[in-house]
């Protein structure tokens, strides 16, 4: 049995001898028709030429439209289809093709048309999207497109590419471009798998999008005091960038970006001057907003305190204070001088109510000027206040002062009525020498121990309240020391003693009494002795008695010794 190709091999040599009188060589076949030969204009491939139906070892030759140069050549190594791929693509309309079965002579060839490269068809425009995008790269988008078709977009000359994609699955494909868009259109073609470059389809460029100028009761200007002043924007979607100009619309004073929808605060960099501000919002791929004027408005001014709030005291021995009532917390106080601007003190209140300003000098003037600075507020205006003069002790009452001018031991004046931490200084009689001073420990009576015993008739005493001047100095008497009176002769009994000391005994004593006892000249001491208490004490003599008398004196406590019996 014949095979397909060895049919058509006899059917073409019959007609050949038939009709072109040509004896075909022995060992040669001529080519098969055209129908066994398909051709294929390949785009961005090696172009092809399949012979169908042959048999293993034949071989199929393809040459230019001439026959004469050989374009490719394959051989069978089955039976089936063989496909020839070229060396060139074609140049040409028509190709020559010949087949040579195994140990056989080459068969005549046959023409057979080259057809046109595929184009592919160019994109519908409402399938092309314009994206003429602000910050970021402008885009194409183009639907509708197969996996590995490739998008190019031109300039509107059509000659400058400006970005290309490929489809990788089938839908739609987006490119981005090199650099962003002028002009009013673009160029965009489609290119299939192994297809021409389409035309080119004309796509509008739309204007970049313009953001909505802000409202100007959405802004609001914080012309704040000792932090940075704000502007704040209401009514903002995420990722809106407000910028606040200076009035002249150039100056840039500060800009923030909003992380959510809704209010943004955009902190100035500097604090602001002038009566005006300009004000821009910038959606998300939108260009800058017209500016919208707001008004700033004057730095808050402080009340001034009021004078019945401040109370000022003129201290003595500590630091002078002033105090002022009804603030807020944090409220800041300063104290100047009368001139208003050397300051005297500061101090902050640390909760509602008042606050108190210790001054760093003593007051030397007769007034003070006092403000307040509420917080984020100017100061106020200064406040005058009196400065009284320092508070002085009344001088202590004549009566309330017992003058002790003892014997044997430190003399003392006693001040009563004092107050806790009073200090009573007590000065001699010219008022300029010190004697001794004490402070009062608690209400009550102060006893100052003197440091020399008193001489003279008068001592100077004064008292110095908590808080304020020593007092004027009040005269107190100094009465005599107190002497003892001389003892009665028959209260005193001499025992003229043999063999033993001898003794004077004197009867009615007190205790701490000291009795002395003299010779006859009332010089020589010959024995002393201490009541222990109260009664008779016996006086054992230094030496035997010698004369026909003796003199006695008696000395009771805190008292002069008396005259001698």
């Amino acid at each position: 049995m014949q095979s397909k190709s060895q049919k058509l091999y006899s059917t073409l040599i019959a007609s050949a001898l038939v009709t072109a009188s040509v004896v075909a060589p022995i060992g040669s076949v001529n080519a098969a028709t055209q129908s066994y030969i398909e051709v294929n204009n390949n785009v961005g491939a090696a172009d092809t030429v399949v012979f169908k139906g042959v048999v293993a070892k034949d071989v199929v030759k393809v040459y230019d439209s001439k026959g004469e140069k050989l374009l490719g050549s394959a051989t069978a190594t089955k039976n089936g289809d063989l496909t020839v791929s070229l060396k060139a693509q074609f140049t040409e309309a028509t190709i020559q093709v010949s087949l040579t079965n195994y140990n056989k002579l080459e068969s005549s060839k046959i023409i057979a048309d080259v057809p046109d490269e595929t184009a592919t068809t160019a994109p519908d425009a409402e399938m092309i999207t314009v994206a003429n995008n602000v910050g970021i790269a402008d885009t194409v988008t183009v639907k509708g497109v197969v996996a590995k078709d490739v998008v190019k977009v031109y300039t509107e000359d059509g000659k400058t590419l400006l970005g290309s994609a490929v489809a990788l699955k089938a839908g739609d494909v987006i490119v981005s471009l090199k650099a962003q868009l002028i002009g009013k259109k673009v160029q965009v073609s489609v290119t299939n798998a192994n297809s021409l470059e389409s035309e080119k389809t004309e796509a509008t460029i739309v204007a970049e999008k313009e953001t909505a100028a802000p409202e100007v009761d959405t802004i609001t200007v914080a012309n704040n005091v000792g932090v940075a002043d704000t502007v704040t924007v209401t009514g903002l979607a995420i990722k809106d960038v407000v910028k606040v100009y200076a009035e002249d619309g150039k100056t840039l004073l500060g800009s923030a970006v909003a992380l959510k929808a809704g209010n943004v605060i955009v902190s100035l960099k500097a604090q602001l001057t002038g009566e005006k501000v300009q004000v821009s919002v910038t959606n998300d791929n939108s260009l800058e907003s017209e500016k919208t004027e707001a008004t700033i408005v004057a730095e808050k001014e402080t009340a001034a305190p009021e004078a019945d709030t401040i109370t000022v005291a003129n201290n003595v021995g500590v630091a002078d204070t002033v105090t002022v009532k009804d603030l807020t917390a944090k409220d800041v106080v300063k104290v100047y001088k009368i001139d208003g601007v050397t300051l005297l003190g500061t101090a902050t209140a640390a909760k509602d109510g008042e606050i108190v300003v210790s001054l760093k000098a003593p007051l030397d003037e007769v007034k003070v000027k006092v403000s307040v600075t509420n917080t984020n507020s100017k100061e106020s205006p200064l406040t005058e206040a009196e400065v009284a003069a320092e508070a002085k002790t009344p001088a202590p009452e004549v009566g309330t002062i017992t003058v002790a001018n003892n014997v044997g031991v430190a003399d003392t004046v006693t001040v009563t009525d004092l107050a806790i931490k009073d200090v009573v200084k007590v000065y001699t009689e010219d008022g300029k020498t010190l004697l001794g001073s004490a402070v009062a420990l608690k209400a009550g009576d102060v006893v100052v121990s003197l440091k020399a015993q008193l001489t003279g008739e008068i001592v100077q005493v004064s008292v110095t309240n908590a808080n304020s001047l020593e007092s004027e100095k009040t005269e107190a008497t100094i009465v005599a020391e107190k002497e003892t009176a001389a003892p009665v002769a028959d209260t005193i009994t001499v025992a003229n003693n043999v063999g033993i000391a001898d003794t004077v005994t004197v009867k009615d004593l007190a205790i701490k009494d000291v009795v002395k006892v003299y010779a006859e000249d009332g010089k020589t001491l010959l024995g002393s002795a201490v009541a222990l208490k109260a009664g008779d004490v016996v006086v054992s003599l230094k030496a035997q008695l010698t004369g026909e008398k003796v003199q006695v004196s008696v000395t009771n406590a805190n008292s002069l010794e008396s005259e001698k019996t």
